[in-house]
């Protein structure tokens, strides 16, 4: 005699979620709320996506273990697909789109690269552009800029005078003077949050791979 299942089940070799009332298979969107999660249940099969999967004409990103939403971006997917060929002298390689304003961090190894971080940025504008090819994180410091009239924290050098740090605060203040993101509007540095900046301070080796494009 058997009987109906309701909830989170794994059916051969594969999640699902069956209706908390009528036991039928959700489709598409599901919020877990035991778990506090969005997940995509394939709208054919009704099977958890994992990994990259696209939805509508976009691509998402599903952690590979417990199938959470953590990306949705077209832009990080083409990162990832050209991340694969390649090799950094860490765990980590950083990839610069300059034109969608955007910094993504992968983590993992030549052909097994797993998106981290998708953050917005400002890199250099059009007359004074951050540089385009690769190149290796070397030397980094607290902060710099007050002798210009401004303080940039947390920067972390990819090729001589171009830089990973914070956006501009008023000198030695944290009054943001040039708060925006997601313009290329630098002199060739790559601003960020100074939340992220200090993020790849504190954790990014060095000999980590940076890619610009």
């Amino acid at each position: 005699m058997g009987w109906m299942l309701y909830g989170e089940q794994y059916i051969d070799a594969g999640w699902y979620y069956l209706d908390s009332i009528t036991g039928a298979v959700s489709y598409r969107w599901t919020w877990i709320p035991q778990s506090e999660k969005w997940v995509y249940y394939d709208a054919t099969s009704g099977r958890m996506c994992y990994e990259w999967h696209n939805v509508d004409g976009k691509m998402h990103y599903f952690d590979k273990y417990t199938g959470e939403l953590r990306f949705a971006s077209n832009e990080m997917y083409d990162a990832w697909s050209m991340a694969q060929n390649m090799s950094s002298q860490t765990q980590y390689l950083m990839m610069i789109n300059n034109s969608a304003c955007r910094l993504f961090i992968f983590q993992g190894s030549k052909g097994n690269w797993t998106p981290l971080f998708d953050w917005v940025c400002s890199p250099g504008k059009d007359s004074t552009p951050t540089v385009r090819g690769n190149y290796t994180v070397a030397a980094r410091g607290l902060h710099f800029g007050e002798d210009k009239g401004y303080t940039c924290y947390y920067w972390t050098q990819f090729y001589g005078d171009y830089l990973f740090h914070s956006i501009l605060y008023y000198p030695g203040s944290m009054n943001p003077m040039e708060p925006w993101l997601g313009q290329r509007l630098s002199h060739g540095c790559v601003r960020l949050s100074i939340e992220n900046a200090r993020w790849i301070y504190d954790r990014i080796p060095r000999g980590t791979k940076v890619y610009s494009y």
